[in-house]
């Protein structure tokens, strides 16, 4: 075997005119805050969805919520139907539980909405559509129209309400990190009345996971407040809404 040739990748300095190329910053120093301002928030994401998944656990343990078998049963024989896998015995033992809780979180939730009073404005819903739309791909537009013609559109009403009662009960939660610190999660939860709140800390499911990149310059010192409320959340993951093919699966998947 023969080396023609040895490459090196060289990186650039670390100075302003490379803050300029690499981002919307005049300044090495503005990008730099930038990011550790970004590191920051991934992080308190990260805590806000643990803490909602720890909150829904408990929920969960304090409350005793009845569901029939033959609702669980069919809810889990079109799940595995629509997924040809009738015979898992194994997946359906998975799916049978990931059901049960997910029937049983919607009644809990659906009781905290009901107790305060939780409204969902059209700009909500709107949002959460889109958001909905982007996460497949789709126009909106199409989106809407799908869910429409599949009788879908009272079922993203209710996901809308439950995450807003979901945060309503986080803010009225205590939580503490491993150090026994008490966490900030103001941009997580509703605040005001109950039928007036954002649902600010739905999104807390996702926006942890993925990088984001360098705000603009106008809009570097604005918090993702916005950005937390555009995406839905539940109790298990949030909830994204079928294609038409899928449409008619039950609203509990």
């Amino acid at each position: 075997m023969t080396v023609k040739a040895v490459k090196e990748r060289e990186l650039p300095d670390a100075d302003d005119d490379f803050a300029q190329i690499a981002s919307e910053f005049d300044t090495l120093d503005e990008l730099t805050a930038s990011l550790r301002e970004q590191v920051a928030r991934n992080k308190s994401f990260g805590q806000g969805t643990q803490a909602r998944d720890a909150l829904v656990e408990k929920l969960l343990e304090l409350v005793d919520v009845p569901i029939a078998d033959s609702v669980i049963e069919d809810e889990v024989h079109r799940h595995l139907e629509s997924e040809g896998r009738l015979e898992d015995d194994e997946h359906r033992a998975e799916v049978t539980e990931s059901s049960s809780k997910a029937f049983k979180t919607q009644i809990v939730l659906d009781a905290i909405a009901e107790k305060e009073k939780v409204q969902v404005s059209q700009d909500e819903l709107t949002q959460y559509l889109v958001q909905g739309a982007a996460q497949y791909g789709m126009d909106p537009n199409e989106f809407v129209q799908v869910l429409s013609q599949n009788g879908q559109i009272p079922a993203m009403v209710g996901e809308v309400a439950r995450n807003k009662a979901l945060a309503i009960a986080l803010g009225k939660a205590k939580v503490t990190d491993a150090a026994g610190n008490a966490v900030d999660l103001s941009e997580f939860t509703a605040v005001g009345d109950a039928g007036e709140g954002e649902p600010e800390g739905d999104a807390a499911a996702e926006a942890p996971a993925e990088e984001q990149k360098p705000a603009r310059k106008r809009s570097a010192k604005k918090t993702d407040a916005a950005e937390v409320a555009e995406a839905p959340a539940e109790a298990e993951e949030p909830k994204k809404p079928a294609r038409k093919r899928a449409a008619k699966k039950a609203d509990a998947e």
